[in-house]
């Protein structure tokens, strides 16, 4: 239970409304309603769970309690008053994630009027939180900023704090990369992965025990692309990025990439992959070790392309697994 204080002065009704709706939270609410010819104020359109407890003046330096019942309170006096109120607010958990969109300029200017390309990215760390988005190039009567980014929130959560609906829309100049820093904010615990049939027929003792471990500081450093150095880019020209020192010690390709790049960030073309393969092979580097689960012929090729040994062999753990093999069959 929360009790908060509320003030608002009677001499408001004088040049304002008879009433005036007070809320304390997002589904708290109620409303004063003055009658001047009985000098009454009512208390009406209670809204959430919670109660007024007492409501208080100060007469002369002194705090004076007002008599209040049957939702209706008498004061003579042009003071302020305040409204002890005793509320039930549901405790609700939120997380905040950050996705860098990058696209180059010369994929936007190769858009002609009214031409559009779709693609889509999926939250660090969040795999089963993925967003579409269009890039389209229209007439916005000379404004340079003629791209438009419609990034399809499906899953109506709020993007740079925001609850923007089904769509976000953002513009862009097409000669200049685009290159945003877009916060997520969601709770985890209504947005959870959808569980498909085949994972629904999979017995639970058929999932390894070091699945079970998830490494959640780790990850939460890991997933943390402020510092980013590193950047994959997909097909279409996703960017996703990545830390060298994480990737270059498991594994020694990544580690001769870096040693002969001369450029930072440092990109890596991964054509032959999608986004979501990418990102699960990074989750798990980064300590998620379930996130290639229900994805794992895809991402064992990539970590087998990169020679990343510990999730080659997790990754095909698991696949045995699944085949009802066991560890023997390596």
């Amino acid at each position: 239970m929360v009790v908060q204080t509320l003030k608002f002065c009677k001499r408001q009704w004088c040049y304002t409304d008879d009433e005036t709706v007070i809320k304390f939270g997002e589904n708290l609410e109620f409303t004063v309603v003055f009658d001047e010819d009985c000098n009454l104020f009512f208390i009406e359109n209670i809204k959430g769970d919670l109660e007024i407890t007492k409501i208080t003046t100060y007469d002369s330096d002194q705090e004076k309690e007002i008599k209040y019942g049957n939702n209706a309170f008498y004061s003579e006096m042009a003071a302020h008053y305040t409204f002890h109120i005793t509320a039930k607010i549901e405790s609700e958990e939120m997380c905040a994630v950050n996705y860098n969109l990058f696209i180059p300029s010369n994929r936007l200017n190769s858009l002609k009027l009214h031409q559009y390309f779709e693609s889509e990215f999926v939250l660090p760390g969040y795999n089963y939180l993925k967003f579409t988005y269009d890039v389209r190039r229209m007439n916005f009567n000379g404004d340079e900023n003629d791209i438009e980014i419609i990034i399809k929130n499906s899953c109506d959560v709020k993007i740079q704090g925001k609850k923007m609906g089904r769509d976000a829309v953002l513009k862009a100049n097409p000669n200049m990369d685009v290159n945003l820093n877009l916060l997520f904010c969601f709770n985890p615990n209504v947005y959870q992965p959808t569980v498909n049939s085949e994972s629904e027929s999979r017995p639970e003792s058929a999932i390894p025990s070091y699945l079970s471990n998830e490494n959640s500081k780790l990850f939460k450093i890991a997933s943390n692309d402020r510092f980013a150095d590193v950047f994959f880019i997909t097909s279409d020209e996703t960017k996703i990025p990545s830390h060298r020192n994480i990737l270059a010690e498991c594994s020694n390709i990544f580690a001769q990439i870096f040693e002969e790049s001369t450029e930072i960030p440092v990109k890596i073309n991964v054509n032959d992959f999608s986004v979501d393969t990418i990102q699960s092979a990074l989750n798990f580097i980064n300590g998620k070790p379930d996130s290639f689960v229900g994805k794992e012929m895809e991402v064992f090729k990539f970590a087998v392309k990169y020679a990343i040994q510990d999730l080659i062999v997790r990754s095909m753990l698991f696949i045995l697994s699944r085949l009802g093999c066991s560890n023997k069959c390596l």
